[in-house]
Order: structure tokens, then sequence, then C-alpha cells
């Protein structure tokens, strides 16, 4: 007896196993009658998995790898040690991803397209304004400068992150006038004993961060922000896999940021500052 209808979860496996495929054909300048005759796999189950239709089999995938050159979860990411299960599809994503299956592969080029350009503008940096900050004291040379504090933020802990402006801190001379550096109260003990409970963290706000650099990342919904270590993960073609979020206290996990757990760095820590 032949299996029912796929789960929500294997529908999404079946389309990032699909675009992979398809990338390395482009990439290495192949076609899938090439990937059929070097994996003697049936042609119809390379046009299955190429247009989404099932899954490759254990064997079947590793043939594919082999011929690619490349690992098992380049090609199917659940063979990954680091591997989790994707969340269901709002109903939305749900049908986005049913029509443009139907699509003809220009077509669906143009949906790519489309859903890139919308995702590059929802992460461009929102721009601080300074002067709605409650409290806001203009620039005044001759002293300390003045930057915002922004809303609680969980080092160690996802609770629900509220970046709402709270009143004005001092800055330093050589932060003293720009408008796009601003306070976080950093709150529990994951970046201990570097960074201790309470502290305040002025960042600047940029989504350029170097390897082993402190930064405040924050999940794409807005859910969550955190402040770890943040490092590059990126396969042999150089591109990012994920970026992995380092704790400096042991005790807590580090956090694995990808497609499936989506969140962008928002700052660099610039300098903390402990009130006593």
């Amino acid at each position: 007896m032949g299996r029912g209808k796929s789960t929500p979860q294997e529908e999404i496996m079946k389309s990032i196993v699909s675009s992979n495929i398809k990338k390395y054909l482009e990439e290495q300048g192949k076609k899938a009658i090439d990937l059929q005759k070097g994996t003697n796999i049936s042609q119809s189950s390379i046009s299955e998995y190429t247009n989404g239709k099932s899954l490759p089999n254990p064997g079947n995938l590793q043939k594919i790898a082999d011929f690619f050159g490349v690992l098992r979860e380049d090609i199917d990411p659940r063979h990954a040690e680091d591997w989790k299960e994707p969340e269901v599809l709002n109903e939305i994503v749900q049908q986005i991803t049913d029509i443009s299956k139907q699509l003809e592969e220009p077509r669906q080029k143009i949906v790519l397209n489309t859903a890139t350009v919308q995702l590059s503008e929802q992460n461009k940096p929102k721009v601080i304004d300074i002067t709605k900050v409650p409290g806001y004291i203009p620039y005044d040379s001759e002293n300390m400068g003045m930057a915002p504090i922004l809303g609680d933020i969980a080092a160690g802990y996802n609770i629900m992150a509220e970046e709402n402006f709270d009143g004005m801190m001092p800055v330093s001379a050589e932060y003293a006038g720009r408008d796009d550096v601003f306070w976080l109260n950093i709150k529990g003990k994951s970046m201990e004993t570097l960074i201790h409970d309470g502290m305040f963290g002025l960042f600047e706000h940029s989504s350029d961060i170097s390897d082993g650099k402190i930064g405040a990342v924050m999940a794409e919904d807005g859910s969550w922000v955190t402040v770890k270590r943040v490092f590059h993960d990126v396969d042999q073609n150089g591109y990012l896999k994920n970026l992995i979020l380092v704790p400096e206290n042991e005790s807590f996990d580090k956090i694995i940021v990808n497609e499936y757990n989506p969140a962008r760095v928002i700052g660099r820590l610039l300098e903390v500052k402990q009130f006593f």
C-alpha cells in the first residue's frame, strides 16, 4: 500500500532538496540528464526530486551528493548534526509554496526574485529618530553626548523583547552626536563573567560584525533579542549557512540562526556600563 499525503514538514523538505539540486546543477553547468547518467538513478526519480515531488532515499541521496562532490546535508539538511525540524508553514506561506510548484521555472524565478527584494527591504536597518525619544536632550558639544535607551534585552533567555525607548543615557565624547548608537539593559547570566546581569551595553546600530565579536541579535519576528558572541558558519563555497551565537557562560547553550530559526544582528557592542 502506498503512502498517504505528505506531511507539511515533508513538503518543506521536498522544496529545499529540489532547490539544492537545481542550485548545484546550475553552479556546475550540468543538466538533469547528466545527473541521471552520473548516478544511474531512474530519470523519473530525478524528475521527481528536481520538481519537488518526492524525496530521495538515503542511497540515492548519497549518489547525488557524490555526483556534485558535496555532503549529504548540502542536499538534504536533515542529515546535518545540528538539524532542527522546521516549523509548519503558515497558511499564506503554504499557499505561496503550492502555487510556486505549479509554475514553470522562469516564473518560479520571478517569484524568488520578488521575495528576495521584499526580504532585503524588510531587513534594512531602521533609522532611529532620537529627537522623538522621551527625555531627549539636544547634543551640546561642551558636554557629554546622549544616546537613547531601548527596552530590556535578554542575555540567555528568549523572552519577549520590547524595543521601546526608555529615556536617555550619557555617552563618551567619541560617540557624542551620533544617531546610530543606543543603550540596552542586558539581563541574564549567559555572558558572565564578561557582562553581568543588569549592565547597560552601548551598541552601534549595524548588521556588520566580525567573528567572535559581541552583538545584539533579534528574531525576524521580533519575539526575542539576545546578546552573544557571533560566529559565521559558511559552506565550502563561502556561502553563509548559519550564524552561531555563543555565550561566555558555558552552562548556557549555543543558538543556531538559519532559515529555520531566522534572526539578524541589530547592533555591535561598543562598551558596557555598570551602576551600583
